[in-house]
């Protein structure tokens, strides 16, 4: 399964850089893996949930391989996450313009949503250090996920500024807003 994944993962990624992600489709991604369709759909309902998985598993195993992530309270694993994805999207950013494209697209922009919201959910759940109850999680959650994806997009539109720049301003931001300081 790891393989398949693997494959299509990296077939919807050569496939992305020829054409925007509302283009291609299920029968390319498999053509392109080597895979059948049926293979596919065993293990994926649709294009959208494949693309949520893979980016999902991507971004944890990039995590797990820069970090120690066991002992990160919330906080620090939410500026760990955003760090890893910027760089990772710096990255991407220098070597094609498939980035910005896809970045206007409402779908990816959902999915880039979902992943970063289950990564965020599952972290607040695993050790609720705020002792929240569901309701709270959830907008807690949902509020870090909503600057999460702002500042990834705002990275992903402006080449003026680097990724130790944006994590610096955050930190003077946080520190200013924490200490109410001018």
């Amino acid at each position: 399964m790891l393989k398949t994944q693997t494959d299509l993962y990296n077939a919807l990624v050569v496939l992305n850089k020829k054409k925007p992600y509302s283009q291609i489709t299920v029968d390319e991604i498999c053509k392109e893996a080597s895979i059948r369709r049926p293979t596919f759909y065993n293990h994926f309902k649709d294009k959208d949930d494949f693309a949520k998985v893979a980016l999902t598993k991507y971004f944890q195993d990039k995590l797990k391989t820069n970090y120690s992530l066991d002992n990160l309270n919330f906080k620090d694993y939410f500026y760990t996450l955003l760090e890893t994805f910027l760089y990772q999207i710096d990255v991407e950013k220098k070597k094609e313009n498939y980035l910005k494209e896809n970045a206007q697209e409402h779908i990816v922009y959902v999915i880039f949503h979902k992943t970063i919201f289950t990564l965020l959910r599952d972290k607040c759940n695993q050790n609720n250090e705020y002792d929240l109850d569901d309701i709270s999680k959830e907008i807690l959650v949902r509020g870090y996920t909503g600057i999460f994806i702002n500042i990834v997009v705002y990275f992903i539109n402006d080449d003026s500024l680097t990724v130790d720049d944006i994590i610096d301003r955050m930190g003077d931001l946080a520190y200013k807003i924490y200490f109410n300081k001018k």
